[in-house]
């Protein structure tokens, strides 16, 4: 699995909880923001420094993304933020979530 090129911006303990990934998950570009405080990647306390020192994703940030106004739930990202230095790429959240459901070939879906 490759978690790379990410907003995570949380408001709890920590970033993972209990889960951190399969070992053969690679962590890039991400830029991780706690909006309580310092970055915290699980319920141990591992801070973001010492988790990259692990070789988990030595090129992403701790960093306020930068958010328009998530007061009103805008999160798009001012042209200004440190997501875009790792990698991230704007794209058009109208576009974001579920899916319509497309019938398979052969079968009766409504």
């Amino acid at each position: 699995m490759t978690f790379e090129r990410n907003v995570v911006s949380f408001c709890r303990e920590s970033a993972l909880g209990e889960f951190s990934g399969p070992a053969s998950c690679e962590w890039r570009g991400n830029t991780w923001w706690c909006t309580m405080g310092p970055v915290k990647m699980d319920l141990k306390g591992t801070s973001f420094a010492d988790w990259q020192a692990l070789g988990r994703d030595a090129d992403g940030v701790a960093a306020d993304p930068q958010f328009v106004d998530p007061a009103r739930d805008d999160y798009r990202l001012k042209p200004t933020s440190p997501a875009f230095a790792c990698g991230f790429r704007a794209f058009d959240p109208a576009r974001a979530g579920l899916l319509p459901r497309v019938p398979r070939p052969g079968t009766n879906a409504r």
